[in-house]
């Protein structure tokens, strides 16, 4: 693909129109209004896995693999400072166990400290430099706090060790998207789409940038899809909003009114 020329758009401010970087930059890693027993299964089966753990750790206390895979489980569930607790652990056991350094590197982005977690993946990175799992971690980093060049790089790293997988695909395209690089985004969405058809993020992503490159029809089957896909996410209601809204076209409100609904951290719709 030829260098974008950015010069050439006429794009309307879709982006700019919905809230950052809850909805726009950073796909999220658990969604909105995922169905409740979903929820409690997940939950459940860490609890599970949580003592499982423990069982090992009675037996083998300097197992460092044991209190790394623990304090995964505690990261999934949501309690942070006790995974953090568990990947200190492990990395005193061992100080060349590569996972513990990512998984400490994604609970501290958990919580803003991306500076830290920047480190842990450089460690990770130096102990085992084909871990994907380190150079999405650090792009994730990396894009928090703007520097989207490093990011980008660490996206196209990650794609290259695992072409298969989808997320930092959507990760990429959404710094192009946020650099208004939107034929770049467009080549990676389509490749996430290529992996996963139904992912919901990446037929939301798709329409945003086809209302960013001015094809509304385009912009409004994908986004038509993504609200079919998951009519329980406020995301894709959110982007229709806008793209409707931006393109002078007829239900834009109650996209909107329905994205409230489902999401009551946006406030109140103007």
């Amino acid at each position: 693909m030829e260098p974008y020329d950015q010069s050439n758009t006429n794009s309307p401010s879709i982006i700019e129109d919905l809230p950052e970087p809850k909805y726009i930059f950073g796909v999220r890693a658990t969604r909105q209004k995922k169905r409740q027993e979903g929820i409690d299964r997940d939950y459940q089966d860490c609890l599970e896995r949580i003592q499982v753990a423990d069982q090992i750790l009675s037996l083998f206390p300097c197992a460092a693999e044991a209190y790394s895979y623990r304090g995964a489980m505690y990261l999934i569930i949501g309690e942070i400072q006790k995974a953090i607790k568990d990947f200190n652990r492990a990395i005193e056991l061992d100080e060349n166990l590569a996972e513990a350094y990512v998984n400490r590197g994604t609970a501290l982005n958990v919580i803003d400290r991306f500076e830290n977690a920047i480190t842990d993946f450089d460690k990770a990175i130096a102990i085992d430099p084909e871990q994907d799992a380190s150079f999405f971690g650090r792009g994730v980093a990396y894009a928090r706090q703007e520097e989207y060049d490093k990011a980008w790089m660490d996206f196209g790293t990650c794609i290259r060790l695992q072409p298969k997988g989808l997320q930092p695909y959507l990760q990429r395209a959404q710094i192009d998207m946020k650099m208004e690089r939107f034929e770049y985004a467009d080549s990676d969405i389509d490749e996430a789409l290529a992996i996963d058809a139904t992912n919901v993020d990446a037929n939301l992503f798709k329409g945003l940038v086809q209302a960013c490159l001015g094809n509304y029809e385009n912009a409004e089957f994908y986004l038509d899809r993504a609200v079919e896909i998951d009519n329980q996410y406020a995301a894709p209601y959110l982007a229709r909003s806008a793209v409707r809204q931006s393109f002078k076209k007829q239900g834009w409100y109650q996209d909107r009114q329905r994205a409230f609904e489902l999401d009551n951290t946006l406030g109140l719709p103007e």
